[in-house]
């Protein structure tokens, strides 16, 4: 008895693994978006590009509904192209809202499409402020299977996060003793900032202090003194903009 009802046992388990196994080949298999790149660093005034990749995971679809997300205040979108798209006929041209920061994507693949790294779309950005921002996809979008029903199988997206930053100084190095951390905020509302002389010699220097992270100073000489000092600066960021003559 004990025999007859190990081997019984045995069989039992054998049994419920194959039934297992047999359940999970009939999984079906989700399909998702990313970005790429999906990080980087990018400063103001320039423009990076953003691809829109579709993983239809072995399965095969014929629509999509994509809605982006992205900060209004720090990127602008130029334009986004399709000339290379998986998407032969868009149901609405790309459509974007450089105010409300938004995309809308819509369109179809005749006869469907089995793919891992299908492009929808190039978006190019433009860079107009410092910090960090969030490209993301929204949760309305969708990925349409073709089997005549129009089943949604977007399960997974994978957002782009980029660091924005200033350009890099071209012009005199500039240092302040009264506020020498930039990350920092300061209750002390007067400036002293000075830079080091060129080593050609100059005939003078044009600067200027305002809101506006990227900026260029006229052509007219403020002198050749090599310091400046700012009073009753108001709250909030200010950026100094100098060019030797």
């Amino acid at each position: 008895m004990n025999i007859a009802n190990k081997l019984y046992r045995a069989g039992a388990i054998f049994i419920s693994l194959a039934i297992t196994w047999l359940a999970g080949a009939n999984v079906v298999q989700a399909a998702s978006l990313s970005m790429s790149p999906a990080s980087g660093t990018f400063s103001v005034d320039s423009t990076f590009d953003v691809s829109l990749y579709l993983d239809t995971q072995g399965k095969e679809v014929n629509a999509l509904k994509i809605f982006v997300k992205f900060p209004a205040d720090k990127l602008q979108l130029v334009s986004p192209m399709t000339g290379n798209s998986i998407v032969a006929l868009w149901t609405t041209q790309p459509q974007f809202n450089n105010q409300a920061g938004t995309i809308e994507l819509q369109g179809g693949i005749p006869n469907g499409i089995n793919t891992s790294s299908g492009l929808i779309t190039t978006l190019t950005f433009r860079v107009s402020a410092v910090g960090g921002a969030a490209v993301k996809f929204l949760d309305n979008s969708k990925i349409l299977l073709n089997d005549g029903e129009g089943t949604d199988v977007l399960a997974q997206s994978s957002n782009g996060v980029f660091d924005l930053s200033l350009p890099p100084p071209n012009g005199p190095v500039v240092a302040s003793k009264t506020h020498s951390d930039q990350s920092r905020w300061y209750s002390q509302s007067s400036v002293i900032l000075a830079w080091t002389a060129d080593e050609q010699e100059v005939e003078g220097y044009s600067y200027v202090l305002n809101n506006d992270p990227v900026d260029t100073p006229d052509d007219i000489s403020e002198g050749i003194k090599e310091k400046v000092i700012y009073k009753n600066l108001a709250d909030g960021k200010h950026y100094f903009h100098i060019k030797s003559l």
